[in-house]
């Protein structure tokens, strides 16, 4: 579990670092960042509503999900978990901070439910990792991580 988790981190830090040696002498435009931004938006927008359909149009063919419990899930196998677990009570997104690297885009944030799909509220940091492919940005990659409780 702990090397899909390592794996995730070192494709993301990859496509990172290939973004910033492609384009070290080039600020992105701000209008690139907002673009971004409008698009995730826009993605959790789709996901407040559950609707599939509009959520599959956000990822990129090759599409991948990590789960808090390090499960790996294919674009189809997220979006099949999508429509066949119950929603959560409450959704919120907090704290989302878009980095852009050239055609590739970072953002993080913070997802907590006083009580999620399982009936357990959700403490998460989160990840997703956007590419502009065909001038859309789509996502790639995603990562939730509990954020264990204050001792």
């Amino acid at each position: 579990m702990r090397r899909i988790i390592v794996l995730a981190l070192l494709l993301a830090a990859s496509a990172l670092a290939l973004g910033r040696a492609t384009n070290a002498k080039k600020s992105p435009a701000p209008d690139t960042a907002q673009a971004v931004e409008a698009r995730q938006r826009a993605y959790l927008d789709a996901l407040h509503k559950r609707d599939p359909a509009a959520i599959g149009q956000f990822f990129a063919d090759d599409y991948t999900f990590t789960d808090v419990n390090g499960n790996f899930m294919s674009k189809a196998q997220r979006l099949e978990s999508i429509k066949s677990t119950p929603p959560p009570a409450t959704l919120d997104f907090t704290d989302l901070k878009a980095r852009i690297y050239g055609d590739t885009a970072v953002v993080t944030g913070r997802v907590t439910s006083a009580a999620g799909p399982n009936g357990q509220a959700l403490n998460n940091r989160t990840i997703w990792v956007w590419s502009k492919q065909g001038g859309t940005w789509r996502l790639v990659a995603a990562q939730n991580t509990n954020i264990a409780p204050a001792q």
